[in-house]
């Protein structure tokens, strides 16, 4: 009876262990599940992609912050009477993340979107948390696409240009003292050919931060935003908080200033990972939200106006 057994033991095993390439094929590998694919990567950038650069890197950074830019449009949102210094002042005695307050105070529309699509920002902050090279690798394909279809091009209001040994797309504000925010449909912009975009109405420009308005000529912030080297294209740093020297010519001289530059906490990137382990499906797919829904109609973004006016005022 115990040889018997055994032989049984054995056979189950043997059967089990050719049982395994098969289900081994269907489990994607621990670092494949822990991480998003390139293309899902597209997808959940498509909406910013073409932002220039400076403002780019404020959102993507802000969105490992979900709970701040709530904070954030909640403190916009309480007195729409109040002055805008006043406003201004409680932004920056909030504490908010740097990237958060930023936004804040020049851009507040753009706050008030990523808190009305808070889940797509939370998959944001955990992408850029999990795997930021990759985010922005992701931008870079969808910027050569819009390229190719004539989407992507120099404006008035931004310019477009490739570096001549990477082949890495910038785009900076046509005059950094006025960044305009694209308003496109991404299912228009990277697919299809469009032309010139601007003047088919697939993407417009419509309200502008004038910095100088917004930030003193003492303040770091106020030279930050024609920076070509902040997004930290080729392996260089991200700069978050503007707290470095800025050449005329874009350059920047970061020093021994380690506060400049951003990159995740490792307990952080555990966590982010973890995330997308957990919302991984069975069948491969994420449950975390790609997608940010269009808040707005074609009708409205062609009636925005073309003037340079503070956002959200």
């Amino acid at each position: 009876m115990g040889r018997s057994v055994f032989r049984y033991c054995v056979i189950a095993l043997l059967l089990a262990s050719a049982a395994l390439p098969a289900a081994a094929q269907q489990t994607p590998p621990a670092e494949a599940a822990s991480t998003l694919t390139a293309a899902e990567l597209q997808r959940l950038v498509a909406p910013v992609a073409l932002y220039p650069d400076t403002l780019l890197i404020q959102i993507l950074i802000a969105a490992t912050a979900p709970l701040d830019v709530i904070k954030a449009d909640r403190l916009l949102g309480n007195d729409p009477s109040a002055s805008v210094a006043g406003r201004d002042e409680n932004i920056r005695n909030a504490a908010f993340d740097p990237s958060v307050e930023v936004l804040a105070l020049g851009f507040p529309t753009l706050i008030r979107e990523m808190a009305v699509h808070i889940d797509w920002t939370e998959t944001v902050g955990i992408a850029m948390l999990a795997q930021s090279e990759d985010v922005m690798a992701a931008v870079q394909v969808l910027r050569a696409q819009a390229i190719n279809t004539g989407a992507l091009v120099t404006t008035p209001q931004a310019v477009v240009s490739k570096d001549p040994v990477t082949s890495t797309v910038i785009v900076q504000p046509a005059n950094p003292q006025v960044v305009y925010i694209p308003q496109y449909e991404p299912t228009q912009v990277y697919t299809n050919p469009v032309g010139a975009a601007v003047a088919t109405g697939v993407m417009v420009f419509g309200t502008a931060a004038l910095i100088n308005e917004i930030f003193d000529d003492d303040d770091d912030w106020n030279d930050y935003w024609g920076c070509r080297n902040c997004a930290g294209w080729d392996d260089g740093v991200i700069i978050r908080n503007p707290d470095v020297d800025i050449d005329v010519d874009g350059n920047v001289n970061i020093g021994n200033n380690i506060n400049a530059a951003w990159r995740p906490d490792n307990d952080r990137v555990g966590i982010a990972r973890e995330e997308i382990s957990v919302r991984r499906g069975p069948d491969g797919a994420t449950r975390l939200d790609l997608d940010r829904p269009i808040t707005r109609s074609d009708e409205l973004r062609a009636k925005l106006g073309s003037g340079a006016l503070r956002d959200g005022t």
